[in-house]
């Protein structure tokens, strides 16, 4: 979330890359192929793919780790903070499922996997998980970067609701669901 205030993005976050301390301290390492996105297009970028092999970062270079990325970084083209957004709710995915979103033999058909379409359904594999965590994953790792959090705080802060046991905004609760959260929250 800091990252992204100041508008730099990871481009390559995977459970590797995230270390928990002793005492809950959370350290985001390997930021080799973070971005400063407050610096726009490099030159190399702006010219598209005909420049990519110059430019490892530019246009038309697939960078990351393929199992942990969003699609349109699959496809290649300039990403946002939505885009670790992605990435973290990749891995909450594996978290809860217990493997990473996308799985194959090689990168080149895990990397197809992710251009072509979203990874099993999580409440299909852990039928017993939360609901409404479930939606937060699933929003998280929306296909659409426009249908995401736009940033890692908006994510921490629906994680933070669920935690507390409040609503999230991710989440359509039915009328029941609603009625027993009240009831449980004012025995």
């Amino acid at each position: 979330a800091f990252a992204h205030s100041q508008r730099i993005i990871h481009r390559d976050l995977t459970p590797s890359n995230i270390l928990v301390g002793a005492y809950g301290e959370t350290v985001v390492i390997d930021w080799g192929l973070a971005k400063d996105l407050s610096e726009g297009l490099s030159e190399d970028e702006s010219e598209g793919d005909a420049s990519a092999s110059a430019n490892l970062t530019g246009v038309g270079a697939v960078i990351g780790t393929p199992a942990y990325m969003p699609p349109e970084q699959a496809h290649a083209v300039p990403v946002d903070e939505r885009a670790d957004v992605y990435a973290l709710g990749a891995i909450l995915y594996h978290l809860l499922a217990g493997e990473a979103p996308y799985r194959a033999a090689t990168t080149r058909d895990v990397l197809r996997a992710v251009k072509t379409g979203p990874p099993p359904p999580i409440g299909d594999l852990v039928p017993q998980a939360p609901r409404d965590l479930v939606s937060i994953v699933t929003k998280a790792m929306a296909r659409d970067p426009n249908d995401r959090y736009p940033t890692a705080r908006e994510l921490t802060e629906e994680l933070n609701r669920f935690q507390t046991g409040n609503l999230v905004e991710a989440h359509a609760y039915s009328g029941a669901e609603r009625a027993l959260r009240f009831a449980r929250r004012n025995r």
